[in-house]
């Protein structure tokens, strides 16, 4: 009986009205939805970005103090020893930044944990390197660096798997992504 007093034309008016008014909504729970689904998945894509730019950071920090250990014991001249010296303490302190980076990015990583505790039990002895390769006496520098292998060995082996395992998650966030 409401409906019957009431013309055609209006409700014809109120149900194209409330069909509309349906649309519109849905338009804006649907946009709204799509909107916080992009910030979570940016969101997500920033923290497996730095961690990875973290591990990445941290291997190239020891492949670089690696490699100026191994120039260093490796000069004869004296200014070039100098330099290099400079070079490996330098590669030593980027790495214990790097490194540090790492503890702040990866709370709580056991792999982290290692990695930092074998950097700080490897330091005395990479600074004895560098001091008996400055002092020329390469035999000695290199005995302390065969010392240090295992260990170096093993900070080499988490730095590498904290890699790939961080490339492996940012994959994951990006396959994750399509769906």
């Amino acid at each position: 009986k409401l409906l019957s007093n009431i013309s055609w034309k209006k409700k014809i008016f109120m149900v194209t009205s409330l069909f509309l008014l349906g649309i519109i909504v849905e338009a804006l729970l649907g946009g709204y939805t799509i909107l916080a689904q992009n910030k979570s998945m940016r969101l997500a894509l920033e923290e497996s970005y730095a961690k990875v730019n973290a591990a990445i950071t941290a291997r190239v920090a020891i492949l670089e103090m690696n490699r100026s250990q191994a120039e260093l014991i490796s000069q004869s001249d004296a200014q070039k020893i100098r330099q290099a010296a400079v070079s490996a303490i330098r590669a030593s302190s980027m790495l214990e930044e790097a490194v540090q980076h790492l503890a702040e990015t990866f709370v709580d990583s056991p792999s982290v944990l290692e990695l930092t505790r074998l950097i700080a039990e490897i330091k005395p002895a990479k600074m004895e390197v560098i001091k008996a390769a400055r002092n020329n006496d390469d035999a000695h520098a290199l005995q302390i660096a065969d010392g240090m292998q295992d260990s170096m060995a093993r900070v080499e082996e988490l730095s590498r798997n904290l890699v790939e395992e961080e490339q492996q998650a940012l994959a994951e966030v990006m396959a994750n992504q399509d769906k």
